[in-house]
């Protein structure tokens, strides 16, 4: 949650331009209106971690804290490449990265021609600093230092907080995806709270509106959505629509 802070704020000053004029109560307002979808991806973030966690309170290996620093390092450098993409990418197209975005990369060739060589090298350099910086945040803050005192607890005490991890924990996650228990699960807009564009896609949590976009658009990334039949079966329905039209007009033409 400390990251998703972070990053809003580098969002919200690299266009700070944009923000003449809104008072700054506006702007701070854009942090409390983000909680919602940045817990959201925090507790998708955390399904696995989660799994890390209950492996390492029963068997505290070194290896098992390993895998989950190099998971929180990979979730660190891909969610860093997104914000740091998305500013280059807010300024030319005025929306947040999604699947229109995501398909370019299969050019790096004209991705690379279009994009300011200053860009370039500040971004990658960026991208290396906010990933250090949140990787710095979780060593300072490493879930690992009270599950090594859990490992050495025994007797009832073990057993419930074992329960508390195995079946209350995975609901708090899912109620957290899903934004609450409401019948409509949360959505991007919920985010929205201003009439200023900038804010209300500041608000939005970047790693959740790609994910969300991929899994909209999944179908299209697959191929063609407008293919339903195979090859063979559309020239069949074809052709039995133009004999059923061939009769109809000969019908029509005997009367």
């Amino acid at each position: 949650m400390i990251f998703f802070f972070l990053c809003r704020c580098i969002f919200i000053l690299y266009n700070l331009d944009e923000l003449k004029g809104v008072s700054f109560g506006e702007i701070l307002s854009t942090f409390w209106q983000a909680l919602y979808l940045d817990t959201s991806m925090a507790c998708y973030f955390l399904a696995f971690s989660l799994l890390i966690f209950l492996i390492y309170a029963l068997f505290p290996i070194k290896i098992i804290a390993n895998i989950h620093k190099i998971y929180v390092l990979l979730l660190l450098i891909i969610f860093s490449l997104i914000i740091i993409a998305e500013l280059e990418l807010y300024k030319e197209w005025g929306s947040k990265i999604n699947v229109k975005a995501i398909r370019f990369l299969a050019h790096p060739a004209e991705v690379i021609n279009s994009s300011k060589t200053s860009f370039l090298i500040f971004g990658l350099m960026a991208v290396a600093v906010v990933a250090c910086a949140g990787f710095f945040l979780y060593k300072k803050i490493s879930p690992f230092d009270p599950l090594d005192s859990f490992a050495r607890t025994k007797g009832i005490k073990k057993v419930v907080i074992i329960f508390f991890f195995i079946v209350v924990t995975p609901v708090l996650l899912l109620l957290g995806i899903r934004g609450g228990t409401q019948q409509i699960p949360i959505q991007q807009s919920d985010a929205y709270f201003s009439k200023h564009n900038v804010l209300n896609l500041a608000a939005v949590n970047s790693g959740w509106n790609l994910g969300q976009s991929i899994w909209e658009n999944k179908r299209t990334m697959e191929g063609n959505p407008y293919i339903y039949l195979s090859p063979a079966e559309a020239k069949q329905t074809v052709a039995e629509i133009d004999r059923k039209s061939t009769r109809l007009n000969s019908s029509h033409a005997n009367i």
